[in-house]
């Protein structure tokens, strides 16, 4: 059976594991060096993304052209945005939204994943604090799961880095009746210079 979305997988990815050696894919369209790696000020993407998280229109047209790339030749498309970290459906970041309503043919469901208890955001966490992926999954609710019941989702965030937040919706959203999720993020930290291999020792999954 084809896939549904089948640019997005054909996108770079980073195995994230799960149970009994199992693992899933999170595809992602561009890599991101954060402020520390020095990368920052030379790297358009990762300016890119910090522009868009503040919802800044630069930001929203760069990730919305690669967004539309991705998803071409895709049935319709139904997205889930990552929820915001704090208590509520709304998603995590505004400007992420707004670049999916710029493409025709996408179905944003957002709405349907919920967090209904706040959990910390890992950035911002000490290395042994950090939220876990049973933390996202216990986190987390399906508002209306017959919109999603026998759905190809796609679920989507604007960073990967461990993966955990990805894992815990997948699981949430998978158990609501799902037919698949898709895992796509707009980026994906890297602790690294441009134009270098990402170094994974530094990114434990």
């Amino acid at each position: 059976m084809a896939n549904p979305f089948p640019g997005v997988v054909d996108l770079p990815s980073v195995p994230i594991p799960i149970s009994d050696g199992k693992s899933f894919k999170v595809h992602y369209l561009a890599p991101y060096y954060p402020k520390s790696t020095g990368a920052l000020a030379n790297e358009v993407d990762s300016v890119r993304l910090l522009e868009l998280k503040d919802g800044g229109t630069a930001g929203i047209r760069h990730y919305a052209a690669k967004l539309q790339t991705a998803l071409l030749g895709s049935r319709q498309a139904a997205v889930i945005v990552m929820p915001s970290h704090s208590v509520g459906s709304a998603a995590a970041t505004g400007g992420l939204r707004m670049a999916l309503k710029t493409i025709q043919g996408v179905a944003d469901l957002s709405a349907c994943l919920v967090r209904h208890t706040a959990v910390a955001k890992a950035a911002r966490a000490a290395p042994g604090q950090r939220p876990t992926a049973e933390n996202h999954r216990d986190s987390m609710q399906i508002a209306d799961r017959n919109r999603i019941q026998s759905q190809d989702i796609l679920l989507l965030d604007d960073v990967v880095t461990r993966g955990a937040s990805m894992r815990g919706a997948r699981f949430v959203i998978l158990q609501a009746g799902a037919k698949s999720v898709t895992c796509l993020s707009l980026t994906r930290t890297m602790y690294s210079t441009p134009n270098s291999e990402p170094d994974e020792h530094v990114i434990p999954f």
